[in-house]
């Protein structure tokens, strides 16, 4: 098995050239070593496109800590390019749409003369999760599984569908807490298959 880090960002907004990334966490397994975490925010982060709704959804105004002295892992985002492009080396990266947070990681690194070493094949959640419970309701012939895979998806109501809480009130849009979440549903779906459930 190669390295995965599982990974979230929290951003200015939504538009593909124009957003930022704020707040960074990544997990990193490799075979045989425990988990290690990082958690960035970047603490010189370009507002001029930011998004008021996007901020709003981060907590952005409560949670930023634009001093750089204050606390571990509070970057400049050149710095934090080179802990991203360090940290993602030779790894596949998993996540909740992350086709978005490989996007906004992929211009940062560029932004400062650095390219993405990470590979190329992405692992989405969603992705997985839909395929797992189509699967399911082959195995089960139960019309539950395929109902909770019927598109449009919720992310949370997904996961939830696959067995695994998804972040509280709390966690929510907290990069860390979301790269946590998809942590649990990885593993969920790769190494500990539940039961089928059955008809009461």
């Amino acid at each position: 098995m190669s390295a995965i880090v599982f990974l979230d960002t929290e951003t200015t907004g939504l538009h593909p050239t124009t957003r930022r990334p704020w707040e960074i966490a990544m997990i990193r397994r490799e075979p045989g070593c425990e988990d290690a975490r990082l958690l960035i925010q970047v603490v010189d982060v370009d507002l001029s496109h930011a998004d008021k709704s996007a901020l709003a959804i981060g907590r952005f105004h409560e949670r930023h800590n634009s001093d750089p002295a204050a606390s571990f892992g509070s970057l400049p985002e050149s710095a934090a390019a080179r802990q991203v492009e360090y940290f993602t080396a030779d790894a596949q990266l998993a996540g909740v749409n992350i086709n978005f947070d490989e996007v906004t990681l992929d211009g940062m690194l560029r932004r400062h003369g650095l390219m993405p070493r990470w590979d190329y094949h992405l692992i989405d959640l969603p992705s997985m999760a839909l395929g797992y419970l189509h699967g399911r309701a082959e195995e089960s012939g139960l019309a539950e599984f395929r109902t909770a895979a019927q598109l449009p998806y919720k992310s949370y109501e997904l996961s939830a569908n696959c067995d695994v809480e998804p972040p509280s009130e709390d966690e929510r849009h907290t990069a860390m807490g979301d790269a946590e979440w998809v942590r649990r549903w990885y593993d969920a779906l790769t190494y500990t298959f539940s039961p089928l459930r059955t008809k009461p």
